[in-house]
């Protein structure tokens, strides 16, 4: 695990210690507006959680939520955004330095860490945190028809953990579509970048 540091940034644009990149790095181009871009990967979630909720109101005998409980899933949800990073963070190698931390203006949160990641960790980094959205789900789907103050917890609690990391998963299609096998991934000062490490891509 890197060393994880906690610092809040004035913007999303903040700069944090960058490592050297190679002189043939490619940068992996992402739409500016990537928050916009990256919803078409989240309705998929959603459209599963409305499913999952249709479901439980057609097959309950009773009311499938209790509403009085919806605030605190939603809190649970929210709480659990550094968490989110952390996780993003802790995929990094030990020797490396992560940031984690809010961007108060924008009442967002963010990781960064500028050592170079092979694909299929990146890949890892970036999918790591669904876990956060995974785990309530499969509780809310296992949760008696009885227990709607426990369903009504669980169900905001997935949905925010699901779709919060939509741009993860445009970052995710855009290194499988641009990205060859063998290569490194780096973060830097203005964005993502690519290169084949010394010897070329492995077979």
């Amino acid at each position: 695990m890197p060393k994880i540091i906690w610092k809040n940034a004035e913007s999303m644009d903040a700069v944090f210690p960058c490592e050297p990149l190679p002189p043939d790095a490619k940068k992996i181009i992402i739409p500016k507006n990537n928050m916009t871009a990256s919803l078409v990967f989240a309705l998929p979630f959603v459209l599963l959680l409305a499913g999952a909720l249709l479901w439980r109101v057609y097959a309950s005998p009773g009311r499938p939520l209790d509403p009085w409980f919806l605030p605190l899933g939603i809190l649970a949800g929210l709480l659990l955004i550094p968490l989110h990073e952390w996780l993003h963070a802790a995929v990094y190698p030990k020797n490396a330095e992560a940031y984690i931390g809010l961007v108060p203006k924008k009442l967002m949160a963010y990781a960064f860490c500028a050592a170079p990641l092979t694909k299929k960790r990146f890949i890892l980094m970036c999918l790591l945190p669904m876990v956060l959205g995974l785990i309530p789900f499969l509780l809310f789907l296992a949760c008696p028809f009885s227990w709607t103050a426990a369903a009504a917890v669980w169900w905001p609690c997935a949905m925010i953990g699901l779709v919060s990391p939509s741009p993860d998963y445009l970052n995710v299609f855009l290194v499988c579509r641009a990205v060859p096998r063998g290569a490194l991934i780096q973060s830097g000062e203005d964005g993502l970048y690519w290169y084949l490490p010394a010897g070329g891509a492995k077979p």
